[in-house]
């Protein structure tokens, strides 16, 4: 979550021991969940970056194999409808296009 959270600010957790964002000139502090809620591009990099967990990028010098773009692309398919059907993310072409 770090690297997704940089280009807005940056985290920390406060004395609560919840984890909260820290952006803009004026310092301005957002608990994180709230935060990643409005911002659908960071809930789209969350999942993506899950699917890479599950299912490991070929190595360097290895293709992938025509199996591991199926088992990819039905995953994301899924996951792409679920976060559509329980209104995480707004179905349309700028959304598609990060995913």
């Amino acid at each position: 979550m770090v690297k997704m959270i940089r280009p807005y600010g940056y985290s920390k957790t406060n004395n609560n021991k919840k984890r909260i964002l820290i952006y803009g000139k004026h310092k301005t502090e957002e608990y994180m969940p709230e935060f990643v809620m409005k911002e659908e591009k960071l809930i789209i990099a969350q999942y993506i970056s899950i699917i890479d967990k599950i299912i490991r990028k070929p190595a360097q010098n290895k293709q992938p194999t025509a199996q591991d773009y199926k088992i990819r692309d039905e995953i994301g398919q899924k996951i792409w409808q679920l976060l559509c059907d329980e209104n995480y993310i707004t179905n349309n072409d700028d959304n598609k296009n990060l995913w």
